[in-house]
């Protein structure tokens, strides 16, 4: 039985991945495991007026999250916003943004998210902070 290889463009550090069937990088990347499981389209960096348009749903998904996890974040700043455009009714976006811990004096963090929207509005479907960098 062959596997099927796909490559895709990390959202995240737009390096070409390799990905199986289970989504697990073949080369080796830092951005953490962020499957696409319902489309294989290009990213690409998302224009000044997509980051001005659906940044405002970063700050739902951190207020979600500081509840969830009982944190003290607030949001900072967009550093990188990509998008994977899909032809249908929905967009992906991949969001790496930061943001500032109160509860360690103010010190500024690195998050990412992954969203969708539709056509009835956005799903995120993964906060997290960001991994450390070897």
């Amino acid at each position: 039985m062959s596997r099927r290889l796909s490559k895709s463009i990390c959202g995240r550090c737009n390096r070409v991945l390799e990905s199986g069937r289970s989504g697990e990088s073949r080369i080796g990347n830092d951005c953490g495991s962020f499957d696409f499981p319902y489309f294989d389209y290009i990213i690409a960096p998302a224009t000044q007026t997509h980051i001005d348009r659906n940044s405002v749903y970063v700050s739902p998904a951190l207020d979600d999250y500081n509840k969830l996890h009982n944190r003290k974040l607030v949001f900072d700043s967009i550093e990188k916003m990509n998008l994977q455009f899909a032809p249908c009714c929905y967009n992906k976006y991949f969001v790496t943004f930061k943001v500032k811990d109160m509860d360690d004096g103010a010190a500024l963090k690195t998050f990412q998210c992954s969203f969708m929207t539709f056509i009835n509005g956005p799903t995120i479907e993964q906060f997290r902070e960001k991994p450390t960098q070897p």
